[in-house]
């Protein structure tokens, strides 16, 4: 490894040995430390000079400097020693930095024997080289610096090799955390920490889904790979897409890049992991392209610095926000900075102030010249341009300088048998202290300095860090930005980010704004993810619902229920079933009303006709009962269309049955009453005799044929009565019906009642067939045989119906037999004797029944004058039709 370094370091020396005019300042002293300082933003090799001269470096130079002195004038910190300092621009070159450290390496005889051990050729040369350096510094036994990562990575990869001790105050790469780089050290917190913080701050304002514009070199590279890290284990943000940017000619790249950035709508956060010469170009090529409206999180690079940097053009393109180390001011360094006027600075060591004077304020500091053209006012001073010259890593670089100068004062403090060596040994100090024991020493530092406690871990990183929320904020529509602190972030402390409460200004009257990957699906839809952290709108499918914004899920409707059309609401099913509103409906209440309309007619000429022989003939008790038992019908008839339920179905149903069997039971009396006027065989005499003719028994008779029906239906409700039936046709509908039964027994129960009513059906249709060609005024028979040619036809349509067909279909074929039947009852029945009753009185008379009966059948004489002797009063008390007749002679 070391053979391999000597070969570097001969043709870093040959490189470098054409870059001329290296500015430097050097302070011999009985120990000395290198200083590596940024005074310029770049080397030009066509000019062979530095170009781009940067104010914050001459601040840096005075700060070592002033530190320097600081620690020669304490007595208590070396104590009789005099430190001195080798500072070098390397103007943010890595060549230059190579170089720089390259004769800090050979300045020291430790060092140098370390790279030339085991090679002959880089020995040689390297004495040569060394001699010169030797010529024009101290032996360094340290080095502050470099300020950047990128040139950190490769000046600590040198000074690794043979032991020379390198902090820097602003090299933040993660990369230099290696094990690899255990003899850098740094005093800023790396950038794991920064990439804690920075995602702390996107968890706070929930931003889920952010964009990152990165350096590509260490610094940017693993920044954003640190924060990628912490986005995947915290999985509360993603890092949507990041744009790299080379370190040099990049200027073609940016056009794309905000493209992109702008395409991404959504996406109002944006990472800045760069630096801020690139930031500068970036925001000009936002600017021109309108890139309105965004989040800036800017990583320590930018947020140290001023920001007048961005300048008045970019006050429009968003928010500015950033994480910087932790800014401790040095009050005393602050008033002596400010305090320089040009006749001061020319009794400074720092040269470089004469530079400053000709850039800000194009005049030159010399004693000797009077107030003419070209000569500085002795009434300038730095706090005009003190902005310009800020830098918040100034007191990290002081910290540096002391941290080496302290363990430069435990080596000349060393005490026999105390110290780090083996066995206790001490470093020797003469004649010059070794390299590889400040090293040792100061890995075991630690003390309080103005960034805090001092002290560094195994892999040389600061034990305590904290860093500053900062925004750079508009400062009153002046077109410039006022850098303002709206929080802090400390490792240690519990809940690590603080953001100072309307600190920031959102510009914005909705608040924060979001940064999401799209917007937020909207409810009727769910949240599919599909990639990390971003996602597609996808309507719910039909019969679920959203009712929430961003949901991840559809909530199902209930099966009663269906979704609407916009997947909002759950919307209940149409419920199919007969509304009095349908014209169906309203047809089957129109019939039905006249239906009860003609029976109270019938009632009322009934009433009126009473004693007149065609009523008195029809028995005015039974055709109450039987009228009664119409209107029954009918009444079911509007309660089958009001709707289907638990209650009327264990109504409805079961009377139906009994209506019309106590119908069927008056007639089958009628029937056979009209049988026994005619017929002369002794049982049918026996039995008319003994039942017929008696009122009292008549209705026993009735309620007797009725008695198994009602028993039947006390049966089938006490064990599985008709209930209410929700048939539901899946996002369709709801059939809603009467259900018969749910049992075998409730079956049972059902087709008994229904047997039983067909049975009297067809008992009544036989005998009313057989008497269907008696005399007109006894004609009743064929009327009868009639009506139960339509209840029996009625029901041999319904039942195919009923058990293949659902829901209102079924209700309206029950309505319609049912209307049939009682119309057949109704008409059959009463039409005859009221179209005679008022329409034909001549026949509504004793006489006409008498003429009547004469003309029947000779056979039939019998009968009939028994029938007649009834109508003429002889037998009184039962007539052939089963009503008392009193008639005038």
């Amino acid at each position: 490894m070391k053979v391999f370094l000597g070969m570097v370091l001969m043709f870093t020396t040959q490189l470098v040995t054409k870059v001329t005019a290296i500015n430097r300042l050097n302070k011999s002293g009985n120990v000395s430390i290198g200083f590596l300082v940024s005074l310029h933003g770049e080397y030009s090799s066509a000019i062979e000079n530095c170009t781009r001269f940067y104010l914050p470096g001459v601040n840096r130079v005075e700060a070592l400097i002033y530190a320097v002195d600081k620690i020669n004038n304490d007595s208590e910190l070396l104590p009789n020693v005099t430190l001195g300092y080798d500072i070098r621009d390397y103007c943010n070159d890595r060549g230059i930095a190579m170089k720089s450290a390259y004769e800090f390496i050979t300045s020291n005889s430790f060092t140098f024997d370390s790279i030339t051990e085991y090679s002959t050729n880089a020995r040689n040369f390297c004495r040569q080289c060394m001699n010169e350096v030797r010529n024009h510094s101290d032996s360094i036994v340290g080095v502050v610096g470099p300020f950047g990562s990128r040139n950190s990575l490769q000046v600590a990869g040198l000074m690794r090799v043979v032991g020379l001790a390198g902090i820097s105050p602003s090299a933040t790469s993660e990369e230099l955390s290696w094990p690899f780089y255990d003899q850098f050290f740094r005093t800023v917190p790396p950038d794991n920490l920064q990439a804690k913080a920075m995602a702390d701050l996107i968890d706070e304002f929930d931003w889920n889904y952010v964009a990152a514009v990165a350096v590509e070199h260490s610094y940017g590279l693993y920044g954003i790979r640190a924060l990628e890290r912490e986005a995947l284990e915290r999985k509360t943000f993603c890092i949507g897409f990041t744009e790299y940017i080379a370190p040099t000619d990049y200027q073609r790249n940016l056009p794309i890049i905000v493209e992109r950035l702008k395409r991404a709508a959504h996406v109002k956060v944006v990472v800045l992991w760069i630096e801020d010469r690139i930031a500068k170009d970036l925001m000009k090529e936002a600017a021109k392209q309108k890139l309105y409206y965004r989040i800036w999180v800017m990583s320590d690079s930018l947020a140290t610095k001023n920001p007048d940097f961005l300048g008045s053009d970019f006050i429009y393109l968003g928010i500015y926000l950033g994480i910087q180390p932790k800014q401790y001011r040095d009050i005393e360094y602050e008033n002596h900075l400010k305090g320089l006027t040009p006749k001061k600075s020319l009794k400074l060591e720092n040269k470089f102030w004469e530079t400053v004077w000709k850039e800000e304020y194009g005049c030159v500091a010399n004693l000797n010249a009077s107030n003419t053209q070209g000569s500085c006012s002795e009434n300038f001073t730095i706090s005009t341009i003190f902005n310009k010259l800020s830098d918040d890593f100034v007191s990290y670089q002081v910290d540096a300088v002391y941290a080496i100068a302290h363990a430069l004062d435990k080596i000349y403090r060393c005490k026999k048998g105390q110290g780090l060596l083996k066995g206790g040994e001490c470093p020797s100090t003469s004649p010059s202290i070794n390299p590889h024991h400040v090293l040792m020493y100061l890995r075991n530092v630690s003390f309080k300095g103005i960034t805090g406690r001092i002290q560094f871990d195994e892999l040389g990183d600061p034990y305590s860090s904290s860093y500053d929320i900062i925004s750079f904020q508009q400062n009153d529509g002046v077109g410039r930005h006022n850098k303002v602190k709206v929080g802090d972030w400390f490792k240690n402390r519990s809940s690590k980010l603080k953001i100072f409460e309307g600190a920031i200004a959102w510009n914005s009257s909705s608040g924060i704004p979001k940064s999401v990957c799209k917007d937020v699906c909207p409810p009727g839809t769910m949240q599919t993810t599909t990639i990390a952290c971003c996602w597609e709108c996808l309507k719910c499918p039909d019969g679920t619902i959203t009712q929430s914004h961003g949901a991840r899920n559809c909530t199902s409707c209930s099966a009663m229920q269906l979704s609407s059309d916009d997947r909002i609401t759950c919307i209940d099913l149409p419920i199919i079933s007969l509304k009095w509103s349908d014209i169906t409906a309203i047809v089957i209440a129109i019939i039905t009303s006249i239906g009860l309309l003609l029976c109270a007619f019938v009632m009322f000429v009934f009433v009126r006709y009473r004693d007149t022989p065609i009523v008195k003939a029809s028995n005015k008790e039974l055709s109450a009962v039987i009228l009664l038992a119409i209107v029954l019908c009918y009444v079911l008839t509007f309660l089958h269309i009001s709707g289907p339920s638990d209650e009327l179905c264990s109504v409805v149903e079961p009377l139906r049955y009994v209506s019309l069997t106590i119908c069927v039971s008056v007639l089958v009396l009628k029937t056979i009453r009209i049988l026994r006027a005619f017929e002369t065989r002794a049982m049918l005499q026996c039995i008319s005799k003994n039942l017929i003719f008696d009122t009292r028994k008549q209705f026993i008779v009735v309620l007797l044929i009725n008695a198994p029906q009602l028993l039947l239906l006390a049966l089938w409700k006490g064990t599985d009565q008709p209930s209410l039936k929700k048939e539901i046709v899946a996002k369709v509908s709801i059939l809603l019906s009467c259900q018969l039964y749910k049992t075998t027994a409730g079956f049972t129960f059902h087709m008994c009642m229904v047997a039983y009513l067909i049975m009297w059906s067809l008992f009544c249709a036989y005998y009313a067939f057989k008497a269907r060609n008696l005399p007109e005024n006894f004609n009743e028979a064929k009327y009868i045989g009639f009506s139960m040619y339509i209840l029996l036809l009625s029901w041999i349509t319904y039942f195919p119906v009923q058990y293949t067909l659902d829901g209102w279909y079924v209700t309206v074929v029950s309505c319609a037999t049912i209307l049939v039947s009682s119309y057949g009852f109704l008409i059959c029945i009463f039409a005859p004797k009221i179209h005679v009753a008022l329409f034909h009185p001549e026949r509504n008379t004793s006489e006409f029944v008498r003429s009547t009966i004469r003309q029947h059948k000779s056979s039939e004489v019998e009968p009939a004058r028994d029938v007649a002797q009834a109508l003429s009063g002889t037998i009184v008390g039962a007539s052939p039709l089963g009503a008392k007749i009193t008639t005038e002679a």
